[in-house]
């Protein structure tokens, strides 16, 4: 995914994933209200979780423009339904010319090696 006047997409991309590791690490790390910084980290880990899947997925390929939710609502065919059509348990048990057990397998790691630390790290917060 890629916003308006971005520079380069894959660079805006790993800052944007980046980023928000930082803030859910950051969360967990602020003094306070444990269960409301916990709320926090989770919330950040899962904007990060889904831009990786997203980045893994055929419907992604390329880092298209994301126009912003807005657009999306205003154009939920092409926007919203569309791209559900393309991601979903269906199309991640198939195996065709686009996806594959290859491309799981390396979704799983990526998504492993990115966040299983600190998906970790807040699993121990919540006992």
């Amino acid at each position: 995914m890629s916003y308006p006047g971005e520079a380069d997409p894959n660079n805006d991309f790993e800052k944007f994933t980046n980023d928000k590791l930082t803030q859910a690490d950051g969360n967990l790390n602020d003094s306070g209200n444990n269960c409301k910084q916990l709320k926090k980290a989770i919330a950040d880990l899962g904007v990060a979780v889904h831009a990786v899947a997203d980045d893994h997925s055929p419907m992604h390929t390329g880092h298209q423009l994301w126009r912003g939710l807005g657009y999306a609502i205003m154009h939920p065919y092409k926007e919203i339904y569309k791209h559900g059509q393309g991601e979903n348990l269906n199309v991640w048990n198939e195996n065709d010319e686009n996806w594959n057990q290859d491309d799981r397998d390396a979704t799983i790691r990526d998504l492993t090696s990115r966040f299983g630390p600190l998906i970790d790290q807040i699993m121990r917060g919540c006992k």
